[in-house]
């Protein structure tokens, strides 16, 4: 079973379309983990373990054991936009509306600037905790179970195989895994430190190691998704909000860990800025960010990998070696009173 971390208490409210109203009140919250369960055949939610881009999503039967079953409810903070992430894939559950199967639920990389991939949940008005989960793009739109398991957006609200139950397994407080859109406190588990740009601003800024402070801007780490994706890999670039830059490896130049500004080019990705977070193998709550040094062209890209790491004497590193445990990593989440508020740089004025 997965303990998951001290995420954010931020609550969805009920929404509740005309002609319903509702008999129960019904929240959920955004970084707790879900079963999501049909209502009228006991089914669970699944990808039937299959963690490829493009996978179905489907109903299974229920297995309290298995990761293929479990949600993240994420948010991007923008209101109205929430993901269902699988915690066994590292992908998220996409309605597809524009592909040659329009409105089959399948598997795709987490991108809430997708809009189908955006949800949002509300009561039908029925006695109990239902919920139905409608394309917030297009109300009209719910996924609907099949009588072969199948999940399609269809647009019956009043069809009875559109109720699902959220059947939390992990609550926000004790989730201890990284979800995407989270801000965290990363600290190595060698040295008990944190990884921090000491407080600069500037690109080339060397990332560094200290020990943690309270609301030290400069040690919090947000997990955002670059708009390139490659492969069925969920990439994740890790952004200090406080200044809008992120870590890069700096192959073509050190090749050690610095401060540079985010690449949002999907025309053009940028490596040394995405990582692959891994699941350390019998170690509860740890885990591993692996980046891959581009050996290959632009157009055709070859990796060599490497890992993040801290090594004895406290200087942040990059090796090949995947065993060493100065690669190991754990997440705290940062929670919403001690992020900047209103920095300069974002200020539209």
């Amino acid at each position: 079973m997965i303990k998951l971390s001290n995420l954010s208490t931020k609550r969805i409210p009920v929404l509740l379309l005309s002609g319903f109203f509702a008999l129960c009140a019904s929240s959920q919250t955004v970084g707790s983990i879900y079963r999501i369960v049909s209502s009228n055949t006991g089914k669970a939610m699944t990808n039937n373990g299959n963690h490829t881009p493009d996978a179905p999503i489907v109903m299974g039967e229920f297995d309290e054991d298995d990761k293929s079953q479990m949600w993240a409810l994420i948010s991007d903070g923008t209101e109205g936009n929430y993901g269902l992430y699988n915690m066994g894939s590292k992908l998220s559950i996409d309605m597809a509306l524009q592909s040659s199967k329009p409105g089959k639920l399948l598997h795709w990389k987490p991108n809430l600037n997708n809009q189908n991939q955006v949800f949002s949940i509300q009561s039908p008005g029925i006695a109990g905790s239902a919920i139905q989960l409608l394309c917030a793009a297009d109300p009209a739109k719910v996924v609907t179970e099949y009588d072969n398991g199948d999940l399609w957006m269809k647009n019956d609200l009043s069809n009875t195989s559109t109720y699902f139950e959220l059947k939390e397994i992990v609550n926000v407080e004790d989730n201890k895994a990284p979800l995407p859109y989270f801000t965290y406190i990363i600290k190595n588990v060698s040295t008990g430190l944190v990884l921090s740009n000491g407080g600069s601003n500037e690109n080339d800024a060397k990332i560094i190691v200290e020990e943690e402070q309270e609301k030290a801007y400069g040690q919090m780490w947000k997990l955002s998704i670059p708009m390139y994706q490659s492969g069925a890999t969920t990439w994740f670039q890790l952004l200090n909000e406080s200044c809008g830059k992120c870590i890069d490896c700096a192959f073509e130049s050190s090749g050690k860990p610095l401060q540079w500004s985010q690449n949002m080019d999907e025309s053009s990705a940028n490596w040394n800025q995405m990582f692959e977070i891994l699941e350390v193998e019998g170690v509860e709550d740890t885990y591993q960010f692996k980046v891959g040094k581009n050996v290959g062209s632009k157009w055709s890209p070859q990796f060599e990998y490497h890992y993040l790491a801290v090594g004895a004497d406290k200087q942040v590193y990059l090796t090949k070696d995947a065993s060493s445990t100065d690669t190991h990593f754990t997440f705290t989440k940062v929670n919403n009173d001690n992020l900047p508020q209103g920095l300069f740089w974002q200020d539209e004025k």
